[in-house]
């Protein structure tokens, strides 16, 4: 007997306030709820992507373009009003005062947020309260379609510009930013990682991988439209279509479209606590059936760990949307709790104080474990 196919079903859920007009333009996962943010200041949070309520905007009406969860907390990026709002659980939000405007996309690289301006602006925050301003992204004039973090990589994308070919850059630690050939001559909108590399997604169709944001592969898949976003959950990629379509793939190579039902076009996409949630214009929302691994399936390795400049450095891979406790032995027999990650990307990057030099053991548990 042959095993159903967690991705082929698709559950429609209804904002609080149904229907609505409002479009949906950012969804996140962390410390156990997801958070959706859009058009006219909404915001909805939800402990399981079924039920959902409307939460508190103290920035009023303005809009909300995106939204993401890291060091304990969300944040959420207006762009073009500078709005920059924080919350350690998707229902109590303030607002904040940056130097610079929001942004269009916003993502959490491990150890601090990373957001992505009209023009290739960047901005970076540990905590969402304090703000830096890096050098951008070079050439990205027009506008930017997405940003995304992997294996010490960074890549964005971008809109053709006339008479020049789409912008596809990379860099490492947000320095030196390199041209990169997409291969396309279409728009890019979304860009992510997971399963060991790149996935850029754009106007007809377009879909790309890259192993290191360097050199890209253009990948034929089932749909003609518009692909917004593209993130990772479990063993599977999935992307956010026009026409309420998902894409899904195991390896980035072959893709299978899914149709969720939801009547207008799906923005953006997110996986936390096992599932996929999508959303987009006019209030939609939908959700996959469960695909997460299970408690006895999961593999949390770590790997990479080094120490420099009076830190201890490591990477792990483990389930996104999932928090995590690392642990520290000096002697094998007790451990001590160091700190809790949430997993944004995986693999994930972990920075942790040198503890004077002394030796120490690392180990990454799922709480209660």
């Amino acid at each position: 007997m042959l095993a159903a196919d967690p991705l082929e079903a698709w559950h429609l859920r209804t904002p609080p306030v149904s229907p609505t007009t409002e479009d949906f333009a950012g969804v996140a996962y962390g410390n156990g709820r997801w958070v959706v943010v859009g058009e006219g200041g909404t915001i909805l949070s939800s402990p399981d992507g079924v039920q959902w309520v409307a939460e508190a905007n103290p920035a009023g009406t303005a809009k909300l373009s995106d939204v993401s969860f890291g060091n304990g907390r969300f944040v959420a990026v207006g762009s073009g009003n500078g709005v920059v709002l924080t919350s350690p659980d998707g229902r109590q939000w303030t607002q904040q005062s940056p130097k610079s405007g929001g942004g269009l996309e916003i993502l959490h690289d491990g150890a601090r947020f990373v957001v992505l301006a009209a023009g290739g602006y960047l901005s970076t925050s540990v905590d969402g309260v304090a703000w830096e301003y890096p050098p951008g992204v070079p050439q990205l004039y027009v506008d930017v379609g997405g940003i995304a973090y992997g294996n010490g990589v960074y890549v964005a994308g971008g809109y053709m510009r006339t008479g020049k070919p789409t912008d596809l850059w990379s860099c490492v630690g947000l320095v030196d930013w390199q041209f990169r050939d997409a291969k396309s001559n279409q728009n890019l909108f979304g860009v992510g990682y997971g399963l060991g590399q790149f996935v850029a997604v754009g106007q007809k169709g377009t879909l790309l991988t890259s192993p290191d944001g360097t050199e890209w592969t253009l990948r034929t898949v089932p749909h003609t439209g518009f692909i917004w976003d593209v993130t990772t959950g479990g063993s599977y990629l999935a992307a956010a279509c026009q026409w309420g379509r998902v894409l899904t793939s195991p390896d980035g190579v072959e893709w299978t479209r899914r149709e969720t039902g939801a009547p207008d076009h799906l923005t953006d996409i997110a996986f936390g606590n096992g599932t996929f949630v999508a959303v987009g214009w006019n209030g939609q929302i939908a959700q996959s059936d469960p695909v997460g691994p299970s408690e006895e399936d999961e593999r949390i390795v770590l790997a990479q760990p080094t120490r420099s400049a009076g830190a201890v450095h490591f990477t792990f891979t483990g389930t996104v949307g999932q928090t995590y406790q690392v642990q520290a032995t000096a002697d094998w027999a007790s451990w001590t709790t160091v700190t809790a990650v949430a997993c944004t990307v995986s693999p994930m990057s972990v920075t942790l104080p040198d503890q004077n030099g002394l030796s120490r053991f690392y180990r990454i548990m799922k709480p209660g474990k």
